[in-house]
């Protein structure tokens, strides 16, 4: 009888639990916006999607990633060819490009080509001497393949 008794105010006791949880009245701080402080549900709301509007408004040119992907190799490359006009290109070398190599972090994703970081570290010399040569010739040729 003892157990029957323990076993039922456990139930209440779990019972009483619940019933709070579910009868329990969430409070959802004001939001702060521009034009004052947003108190009702509403207002929130109303305010929340005048936010995600303005902030999607900005990035639209960003749903199209091959828009993205090529405006951002078009300045990359005019500021380059800008800078080019002025300065002279020097080549670059087997060395300068293996110490690049070594400075990027090994669990780094791999690129379009999808060489990894690992791949990169383990190249021959003949391998470094032939990239850098690649290099030197898109630098003075001024022509950079696309994928």
């Amino acid at each position: 009888m003892g157990n029957n008794v323990a076993a039922r105010v456990q139930q209440h006791r779990h019972s009483e639990i619940l019933k709070s949880i579910k009868t329990a009245v969430l409070h959802h701080p004001p939001i702060s916006t521009p034009v004052g402080t947003a108190l009702t549900a509403a207002e929130k709301a109303d305010a929340l999607s005048r936010h995600f509007e303005q902030v999607h408004k900005q990035t639209d040119h960003m749903s199209d990633p091959e828009l993205t992907n090529s405006l951002s190799v078009e300045r990359s490359l005019a500021a380059f060819f800008e800078a080019a006009s002025t300065a002279k290109i020097t080549p670059t070398t087997p060395k300068e490009i293996k110490t690049i190599i070594l400075k990027r972090h090994p669990r780094k994703a791999p690129g379009q080509d999808n060489i990894s970081t690992t791949e990169l570290k383990r190249l021959s010399r003949k391998a470094l001497a032939y990239i850098t040569v690649l290099f030197n010739a898109c630098l003075s040729l001024s022509d950079f393949p696309t994928p």
